[in-house]
């Protein structure tokens, strides 16, 4: 969750809003697969 807000937080500055909400959703979704392999 602390990635999706930082992620969102900063894709705010370069996007649209709609645009960084739908990619720091995508980029919290890859990052909690990737530490649930890793578990």
């Amino acid at each position: 969750m602390v990635t999706v807000a930082v992620m969102l937080i900063l894709l705010m500055r370069f996007v649209s809003p709609e645009m960084a909400i739908l990619i720091s959703t995508f980029g919290g979704c890859f990052m909690g697969m990737a530490m649930e392999r890793d578990g």
